[in-house]
């Protein structure tokens, strides 16, 4: 609710510190995010928030893909099945983000649901994960088998 707020609210007219400090936030919110639990409904609010006010989701994703966290690789291993779901025409994508609309409750589709599904389904991202094989402990390692393998699946 508060991104939807924000995007509402004109957040890419702000002055550069306002917007800074809610960057700020939404990193934090994010990273707690997709480390509290394995579950959807934990992140995936938090993602489309800040698909409604960012054009550049790369740092959002790099801290994902990049995280030891058996967490964070669990959920990204979900998402990936969940997108793979979306680009199945099983599962929409959340209406906020508004896909398919010229027009939506916040304005024109968002850029990034493109990005999340160029990062996800893109031949780097599961190369990337695979040259981190071996270096994370026990519950990480095995979380990052998983998100290979959903991400591989995604190709």
């Amino acid at each position: 609710m508060v991104y939807g707020h924000l995007a509402y609210g004109d957040f890419a007219t702000w002055p550069a510190p306002e917007r800074a400090a809610v960057r700020d936030f939404a990193a934090a919110h994010w990273q707690a995010s997709i480390t509290a639990d394995v579950h959807l409904c934990e992140f995936e609010p938090v993602l489309t928030g800040i698909m409604l006010i960012e054009d550049d989701l790369w740092p959002y994703l790099r801290h994902w893909e990049y995280s030891g966290d058996p967490v964070a690789l669990a959920n990204l291993a979900g998402y990936a099945r969940e997108i793979a779901a979306i680009r199945a025409g099983t599962r929409p994508w959340n209406a906020y983000l508004a896909v398919e609309e010229p027009e939506g409750l916040y304005g024109p589709p968002r850029p990034g649901p493109g990005q999340v599904v160029e990062w996800l389904a893109g031949p780097g991202l599961a190369a990337r994960l695979a040259a981190r094989r071996g270096t994370l402990p026990g519950r990480a390692e095995d979380a990052l088998a998983a998100a290979i393998g959903a991400v591989t699946g995604l190709r």
